[in-house]
């Protein structure tokens, strides 16, 4: 989720803007490679940086590690060649599907190899790290552009994306927040919870059902005379 966040924070919609612009040339497409490659070094560094914060937040310490190697992947993410954006703008799907198709093919296979290997959740961490890292090979691979440093076309791509922005993020708010406060409430500290119960059960006042029952039990452990009399107890205990 902290991923997500951060990711659609960072969104400027560079894919879009290529696909639907009008005289859209190399300077487009190096502006947008570059941007992209560092949104996905602000968001390494962010994950990076909030990494512990977050592993204190929902207190589990093996999420720190896990947020460090997600950040590489973010970071890997930013590489990946622009180019392959001709695929949607060309209608050439077919190109498109194999290019999407052989990189879930490689992170399942890593990812199910891994599982077996390692019977833990580190399978997920780097079926996450091959997928990313086949992206960025396929992406060469399969477009012969090259991409080139160059802020030269920036104004126009952050004009067209900030609404666009404004629209993920509320999407965000609306789909997502209420994993943010369930997560924490899920993940309370169990002596928390405990003292919670115990408190709750000192000031809950036993109904009267109960009371008669204690009685009753009190009354019947203690007794050692004839039924007579346990009987005449349980009447005047019943009043």
């Amino acid at each position: 989720m902290l991923i997500a966040f951060l990711e659609i924070l960072s969104q400027l919609e560079l894919s879009k803007f290529l696909i639907v612009g009008r005289d859209v040339d190399r300077s487009y497409y190096d502006t947008a490679w570059t941007l992209a490659l560092v949104r996905g070094g602000v968001t390494a560094l962010a994950l990076v940086l909030c990494a512990s914060m977050a592993a204190d937040f929902v207190a589990e310490p093996r999420l720190r590690n896990v947020l460090y190697a997600l950040a590489l992947t973010c970071l890997m993410d930013g590489f990946i060649n622009i180019g392959v954006v001709d695929f949607h703008k060309t209608l050439t799907f077919d190109r498109d599907f194999r290019y999407l198709v052989r990189k879930k093919l490689v992170a399942f296979v890593v990812t199910v190899v891994s599982a077996v290997v390692l019977c833990d959740y580190c399978a997920l961490v780097l079926g996450k790290l091959s997928a990313s890292l086949a992206l960025v090979v396929l992406s060469y691979s399969m477009h012969p552009f090259r991409p080139r440093l160059s802020f030269a076309r920036t104004r126009d791509i952050v004009r067209f994306s900030r609404w666009l922005l404004a629209n993920n993020l509320l999407s965000y708010a609306q789909r997502r927040g209420f994993a943010l406060v369930i997560g924490k409430i899920l993940t309370r500290p169990r002596s928390a919870c405990t003292r919670s119960r115990a408190r709750s059960r000192r000031w809950r006042r036993p109904s009267s059902p109960c009371r008669f029952s204690a009685h009753c039990c009190r009354a019947s452990s203690r007794s050692t005379t004839t039924p007579a009399r346990c009987a005449a107890r349980f009447s005047t205990a019943s009043r």
